[in-house]
């Protein structure tokens, strides 16, 4: 099978690839366990909360 080229998708279909490469990627940014202590007691539906959470976790 050929490697995909993104210049010959379409919007939709770049925007799927890109999205799943996010979701890879993240894995390796954000350690689990370690995170995952950090969102607990934290109001997570605040907006705010990720973005100080960013911040300290360089993201």
């Amino acid at each position: 099978m050929a490697p995909l080229n993104p210049q010959e998708l379409d919007k939709d279909e770049y925007k799927v690839m890109e999205d799943e490469a996010n979701k890879f990627a993240s894995t390796f940014l954000m350690p689990s366990v370690s995170f995952g202590q950090e969102l607990s007691g934290l109001i997570v539906d605040e907006v705010e909360t990720y973005y100080n959470l960013k911040k300290k976790w360089n993201v």
